[in-house]
């Protein structure tokens, strides 16, 4: 199976559409599909799929659907209507400054890797600006390569959770 981009991609990319959109305060919402089951040339998968898609007229946004036309008979459209409203993450950034709180999950740091590349190249976008911003990125992680949750965070995470939130 082809693994290389979009393949594996589409939590960060929907995320980075969702709040690029407006998030929380825009007529969009982030979407999930879990177990999606498949068969590639004989051998059987699960997996997911993360979309963006309009909480009124329906309208579904999703730049790596590309990933599933490699599966015969395969179309990730037939599913769309098994998603659920859905984001992984906290609500907070930690900083050297401190919790950078929100009141809903936050964009994960890969998304404002992607957003720091597109503000220096296209601009700014109001919608991850502040996410951006809360994070320090500029100052404190566009160098890190692995942003890792301290003890005390990892200690913090409600297992009956998995630090998944909805809202």
């Amino acid at each position: 199976m082809k693994v290389d981009f979009p393949y594996g991609y589409c939590y960060p990319c929907s995320q980075f559409v969702f709040y690029a959109l407006g998030g929380y305060d825009s007529d969009w919402d982030l979407k999930l599909i879990k177990k999606i089951n498949f068969d590639y040339k004989g051998s059987k998968g699960t997996t997911t799929h993360w979309f963006v898609q309009h909480k009124t007229n329906g309208r579904i946004i999703d730049i790596t659907k590309e990933q599933f036309d490699q599966i015969p008979g395969f179309k990730i459209e037939d599913l769309y209507p098994d998603a659920r409203r859905a984001n992984l993450g906290f609500p907070y950034y930690t900083t050297k400054n401190g919790k950078k709180e929100f009141g809903h999950t936050v964009p994960c740091m890969q998304v404002l890797k992607l957003y720091d590349k597109w503000r220096e190249d296209k601009g700014q976008i109001a919608g991850l600006e502040k996410y951006w911003k809360a994070a320090n990125f500029a100052s404190e992680r566009r160098e890190k390569t692995n942003e890792m949750y301290s003890s005390e965070e990892l200690t913090n995470i409600p297992l009956n959770e998995q630090h998944c939130f909805l809202g």
